[in-house]
């Protein structure tokens, strides 16, 4: 069996990644750890949330929204202008 039950890795993934790790502290190369991982990317995730005045969903929907807004006020002011322009015509033609 290629995997164990539970793991999240295959056995020749785990080896491959021994084997790097020796390449590594052979050249040199600091060795990172998964919980060092973990939290050199935590830090770097929360200073983005913290300098965004709004979350990504919140600033995606409001760019989706303006344009749509704009474009139905810009439709209605249309038509009112339509409506207008055909009353006069009427209105001017009447005797």
């Amino acid at each position: 069996m290629a995997k164990a039950s539970g793991s999240k890795s295959s056995r020749s993934e785990r080896k491959a990644g021994r084997q790097r790790a020796e390449r590594a502290r052979a050249h040199g190369l600091p060795e990172l750890r998964p919980e060092q991982a973990a939290a050199s990317v935590a830090p770097d995730e929360d200073a983005a949330m913290e300098r965004a005045d709004v979350t990504p969903a919140a600033a995606a929907a409001a760019r989706t929204g303006r344009p749509v807004l704009v474009w139905v006020l810009g439709a209605a002011l249309v038509i009112l202008l339509i409506a207008y322009v055909i009353t006069r015509f009427r209105d001017s033609a009447s005797p």
